[in-house]
């Protein structure tokens, strides 16, 4: 036994100096040291046999940097708060940092005696930021002047969203002066939400920052959520939770069709014109065996779901929206919010009513 302790130990030491000779063997290019964070930019390098292994290890570097400052933002909002923050916000705040990661800029990559090095950076702030920013940036340039206060315009749920108040405070403290108007848009790109002025864009981590879908209408159509023995339940939901929806109208004639606006971005159809005669309805109808049930995206993460009911007159057009079957709306062509948003505030429909709904592992 002691002269197998000692072969092992004489094995581990040995391995260890050829891994350090190894290493000490390794030409790096002079840029690779002098790489360092600042401020909210956090930077990453990396080194390997292949690109891959290079991207890796600079991802990997950035991703710890990142993850500290979850933590910290976490406990920032535990404090103000006073109570435990809701899972589904925890799990976006941590998404939202792996989107950076994934839209690291590739600041050097150099090949050097068959090896691979790689710097990458990302912004670390809000991507509201960013874009004011951009905005700032094209004022200067183009006006030589910075405005106080910018008034956005476009769709209504994009121009009064999180984001967009967010960017309003920017300018009101940024020391400028007057007004311009500047047209705000949500756009469908390269499989990423991104949210635009312009030439200026940013990418969207959660699309319900970029949207503010308050019910319009004069309460025209409401939705409620039950359980299938039709008792009101809370939208804080178990998943596999089966519910039906109560659909409640003011007028004596007209259509409602349900859509279901997934927190990534998708939508699908629920209902389709169901025509109403005031009163409330069941969908599904109580008389049918069929009943939704609360589902997750991702095994384990909590999800938020936007379900809408939209009032018409007259029937409206869902052809371009997924109609919901046995599973989730799939492909790059159910990726449709932009859509949803432009038909709730179209002539065609009378009122809305959203009603979100978390849905818990």
């Amino acid at each position: 036994m002691k002269h197998l302790s000692v072969l092992i130990f004489c094995l581990f030491f040995m391995f260890s100096c050829s891994s350090k000779e190894n290493t000490s063997r390794i030409d790096f290019p002079q840029w690779y040291f002098k790489i360092v964070s600042s401020d909210f930019i956090i930077r990453g390098t990396g080194a390997g046999l292949t690109f891959k292994e290079a991207q890796a290890e600079a991802f990997a570097k950035i991703s710890s940097q990142i993850n500290v400052m979850v933590e910290e933002e976490i406990d920032i909002i535990k404090k103000r708060q006073g109570t435990e923050i809701a899972s589904y916000a925890k799990q976006q705040i941590k998404l939202g940092s792996q989107h950076k990661i994934n839209n690291a800029r590739l600041l050097k990559s150099e090949i050097k005696n068959n090896f691979y090095f790689t710097a990458y950076e990302v912004d670390s702030r809000p991507f509201y930021m960013i874009l004011a920013e951009k905005i700032k940036n094209r004022f200067e340039k183009d006006f030589d002047i910075i405005p106080k206060n910018i008034k956005f315009t476009g769709n209504p749920s994009i121009i009064s969203s999180h984001a967009a108040k967010q960017i309003e405070k920017i300018f009101v403290n940024s020391g400028g002066k007057g007004t311009k108007e500047v047209f705000l848009n949500l756009e469908r790109k390269n499989n990423s939400w991104i949210l635009s002025s312009g030439a200026d864009f940013v990418y969207v981590p959660e699309i319900f920052n970029v949207l503010n879908l308050k019910n319009n209408g004069d309460g025209l159509v409401k939705l409620s959520l039950l359980d299938k023995n039709l008792n009101k339940i809370s939208n804080r939901m178990q998943n596999e939770k089966q519910f039906r929806f109560l659909i409640s109208t003011k007028e004596n004639s007209g259509f409602v069709s349900v859509f279901n606006l997934y927190s990534d971005g998708r939508i699908s159809v629920l209902a389709e014109n169901l025509e109403v005669k005031g009163g409330s309805i069941f969908y599904p109808d109580t008389s049918s065996e069929d009943i939704f049930e609360a589902g997750l995206l991702e095994k384990g993460h909590a999800v938020l779901d936007y379900y809408i009911a939209v009032y018409s007159k007259n029937p409206v057009d869902c052809i371009n929206f997924r109609k919901a079957g046995c599973s989730l709306a799939q492909g790059e062509g159910a990726y449709l919010a932009h859509r949803l948003a432009e038909l709730l505030y179209s002539s065609d429909v009378d009122s809305f009513y959203c009603l979100a709904v978390e849905t818990v592992p």
